[in-house]
């Protein structure tokens, strides 16, 4: 019997949805942005999660992979090594005009 894996693509992975338990095993939260991938890519200009943890591709409003979130992760790691938070001092609407 072939099991084939959903793609499951979040769009807004961020600190505050990743929930750790007595065990420091780690939980992903909130999933009302999450979109199922049928194809490689998908656009879905209507929603795009926390600009601060989101890929640029995604504020674009461009064809994205289960790669932005791979992007979000490494904001989340980059949160664990400074202990800052992301794009501080800038408004989460400046924040898609800084993206490159």
């Amino acid at each position: 019997m072939c099991v084939q894996r959903m793609k499951i693509i979040h769009r807004d992975l961020k600190s505050a949805n990743c929930l750790v338990d007595k065990h420091w095993s780690v939980k992903i939260c909130d999933f009302g942005l999450s979109t199922i991938v049928m194809d490689s890519a998908v656009c879905n200009p209507t929603a795009v999660g926390t600009p601060e943890w989101t890929a640029p591709e995604l504020l674009r409003n461009e064809l994205v992979t289960d790669k932005c979130d791979v992007f979000s992760f490494g904001v989340i790691i980059w949160e664990l090594a400074t202990l800052k938070r992301p794009w501080e001092g800038v408004k989460p609407m400046e924040v898609s005009l800084l993206h490159p």
